[in-house]
């Protein structure tokens, strides 16, 4: 009998190290890959910040062309892609990239003007397919009237005009757009459990407060 009960207690202590030594493996195995994931995402962004700091160092006016005409549309192509790398380069960094129409970068390019203007040209017809397969593939909203991307791209002009995303609740934009109202909803909806985990995110990302009247009551006490 005691045999028996040392054998089944063998047992259990063999099954317990078995799997105990499998999740350990899983973990370890789970650390490499983000671990690897990390260092890509890292490399391809620094890879495409040295072909930033390359691109306005080419002289666009020495390029060699038959006419004038095919000259300035070789100018035209060289800006188009440097503004689409720095738009990229938004996009990593912060997954979103439809930015305000006021936006502009750390070295003065009106990115927000530039990409409105891609968006009217698309309306036209002016925006040829590669370009507008570009801008595509990495989440541009074309017609942003009313969305909730074109609502949260708001917010991050308020932010970058304000420092801070702490819009009032009856705050309406220029053009009539109510972002206090759309930010109370947001809130609301983040304490039903309705808002959706990537947009409670990128709300977290820019500094949202969940719950204005608990941070005054902090800051009170």
């Amino acid at each position: 009998m005691k045999n028996n009960k040392r054998y089944f207690l063998l047992v259990v202590l063999i099954l317990l190290h078995h799997v105990i030594t499998c999740s350990c493996y899983t973990l370890h195995n789970r650390k490499i890959v983000e671990t690897i994931k990390h260092n890509n995402r890292k490399q391809h962004h620094q890879q495409l910040q040295r072909k930033i700091k390359k691109f306005p160092l080419c002289k666009l006016h020495s390029q060699k062309s038959s006419t004038s005409e095919e000259k300035e549309k070789t100018i035209s192509s060289k800006k188009w892609d440097y503004m689409y790398l720095l738009l990229l380069e938004i996009q990593q960094q912060e997954v979103n990239c439809n930015v305000p129409l006021s936006y502009i970068t750390k070295n003065g390019k009106k990115l927000g003007t530039w990409l409105e203007r891609q968006r009217i040209n698309r309306r036209n017809g002016k925006l040829n397919e590669d370009r507008e397969h570009k801008l595509d593939n990495i989440g541009i909203i074309w017609d942003h009237t009313g969305s909730w991307e074109s609502t949260y791209s708001l917010l991050l002009e308020f932010h970058q005009r304000e420092g801070d995303c702490n819009v009032p609740p009856r705050y309406v934009t220029q053009d009539g757009r109510k972002l206090g109202t759309w930010l109370t909803n947001q809130r609301s909806n983040h304490r039903k459990g309705k808002l959706s985990k990537e947009r409670a995110q990128k709300l977290d990302k820019v500094g949202i407060v969940w719950d204005p009247l608990k941070k005054k009551e902090k800051l009170a006490g």
